[in-house]
């Protein structure tokens, strides 16, 4: 079994390095040092069609130019597997070992995704819950190597993390009430970013007070907009440094 997990690894860590490579090779020879580019990587639960649904719910609070550059907008999926349970296995594994590169099929699958999407060397992340490990693990494989995306021109704005870090030391938002971020909190040995804000939970929200649409954007839509435009204003371009 030892013998098939290593030929797995191996098999994985080459596609992770050619799905970098293309995406270095995209920042060379296409990407524009005009503009940015915010993509959104959902957290657990969520299909293809919810993560496009949560990208058009944070529509309103995202800058359609920033500093006189466009700002283009996508998703890059984290997809849902065996129904939830395999993204609840996944979640607990990459908590586990938060510390170290997530480097998984699905990180491959959003490095390739990426690949084709950003066509600028400016880059922000914005994810929401498990998303928080996959964006953590894409900057640690971008910001590695010697040439390419550079680790200054890409950033990670953090929503709902059960994670203890956020990448490139990037801003976050968590609420105190957010019930799935306090029982991670409750993991031995584990620690998340403290949570920094409070939401006070209406009758009629999501019981949770986790999900993005339903209760990070109307309570905190405008904390969130202003938190994204700071974010951006931290990347420079490979020719600005």
């Amino acid at each position: 079994m030892k013998r098939y997990t290593i030929i797995y690894k191996i098999v994985l860590i080459t596609f992770i390095v050619f799905s970098f490579a293309s995406l270095a090779k995209a920042d060379s020879a296409v990407c524009s040092t005009n503009g940015y580019t915010v993509e959104t990587i959902n957290g657990v639960l969520t299909n293809e069609a919810g993560a496009s649904d949560n990208l058009r719910a944070m529509g309103p609070y995202l800058p359609k130019t920033y500093h006189g550059e466009p700002v283009a907008v996508d998703y890059l999926l984290n997809p849902m597997h065996l129904g939830g349970i395999g993204d609840l296995v996944d979640s607990a594994d990459q908590k586990a070992l938060e510390n170290e590169t997530v480097e998984d099929y699905d990180l491959v699958e959003i490095l390739k995704d990426a690949s084709a999407k950003v066509k600028t060397q400016k880059l922000l992340l914005v994810a929401h819950s498990q998303g928080n490990f996959y964006a953590n693990s894409f900057y640690d494989v971008v910001s590695r190597q010697k040439t390419g995306v550079s680790a200054q021109s890409l950033g990670i704005y953090s929503i709902a993390t059960p994670a203890s870090r956020v990448a490139g030391n990037g801003l976050w938002l968590t609420s105190d009430t957010d019930k799935v971020i306090s029982s991670v909190a409750l993991i031995p040995f584990k620690k998340i970013k403290t949570p920094n804000v409070h939401i006070t939970l209406l009758p009629s929200d999501e019981f949770w007070g986790h999900d993005l649409a339903k209760i990070y954007l109307p309570h905190l839509g405008g904390r969130i907009a202003d938190d994204i435009k700071s974010s951006l204003g931290k990347l420079v371009t490979n020719s600005d440094h």
